[in-house]
């Protein structure tokens, strides 16, 4: 992989600063990273919303086979609903960033995973968890994560130029590490996986609330405007939804007319 890089992939920064890949500069970076509050609260959204998902693929086998009674196949193919769920989204998503911006889209996928967690919370410990019960709320967790994704990431992006590699990195690392706090907390504090898929992700649910309503980024700074092409990446990186990018980059460029609109 280190070969393929080196030697196969197109270096795109088109004024490369040596000096910048010094440890001391690289440790600066991080630091003015991580006291930005606008950057932590894209990235924190990051990983507690998306890290629900790497958490949700830790406990739902122990909770859809050992206490609902699936079948391992129908456990994979119940998981299609988390999946669907996401490209349903990412499709809707993609559609809306032709009307509004990113950021817009953003609390309402904050608030679809409130709802989810509440529904974990309070609906699974008054019904009997079933493959609706259960499927459900992660299937609007999943929706809410295609939703917050545009916005959040080039929001962590967007005000750092001259150090994105930084903050590229640095966000991947919140998403994962989101993902291993959530599933650590899981294995490390429940015995029981449904009572930690009952109490891990409304936790997790509340902090983003939390996040997003706390780390309000400095509205004196400003930010450089997003590329329409890095929020087509941001929601539809595999290219395989198709976001609409050209769309996306008429309404930003305001080439639209008000007779265009349908």
């Amino acid at each position: 992989m280190v070969l393929v890089l080196g030697f196969g992939v197109r270096e795109t920064n088109r004024t490369p600063d040596p000096t910048r890949a010094r440890p001391g500069q690289i440790a600066r970076n991080y630091v003015i990273l991580l006291r930005d509050r606008g950057f932590m609260r894209a990235g924190l959204l990051l990983g507690l919303m998306l890290g629900g998902i790497y958490t949700l693929a830790v406990l739902l086998p122990f909770v859809m086979i050992d206490l609902v009674g699936l079948t391992p196949t129908q456990f994979g193919l119940a998981m299609i609903c988390q999946t669907g769920s996401y490209m349903l989204g990412a499709a809707v998503t993609g559609r809306a960033l032709r009307r509004i911006p990113a950021t817009r889209l953003v609390p309402i996928g904050v608030m679809l995973g409130v709802a989810a967690g509440l529904w974990l919370a309070i609906g699974l410990r008054l019904v009997r968890p079933s493959f609706i019960s259960v499927m459900g709320p992660v299937a609007i967790w999943a929706f809410g994560v295609a939703l917050i994704m545009p916005g959040t990431t080039t929001s962590a992006l967007a005000g750092f130029p001259t150090m994105a590699g930084a903050a590229a990195a640095l966000t991947g690392f919140l998403q994962i590490g989101g993902g291993l706090a959530g599933s650590g907390v899981a294995a490390l504090l429940f015995r029981d996986p449904f009572v930690a898929l009952t109490s891990v992700l409304p936790g997790m649910a509340a902090l983003a609330a939390l996040v997003h309503v706390a780390l309000q980024s400095d509205p004196v700074r400003s930010r450089p405007e997003v590329a329409p092409e890095d929020i087509e990446a941001a929601i539809d990186p595999a290219d395989v939804l198709g976001a609409g990018g050209e769309e996306i980059e008429a309404h930003l460029k305001g080439d639209d007319e008000p007779g265009d609109r349908r």
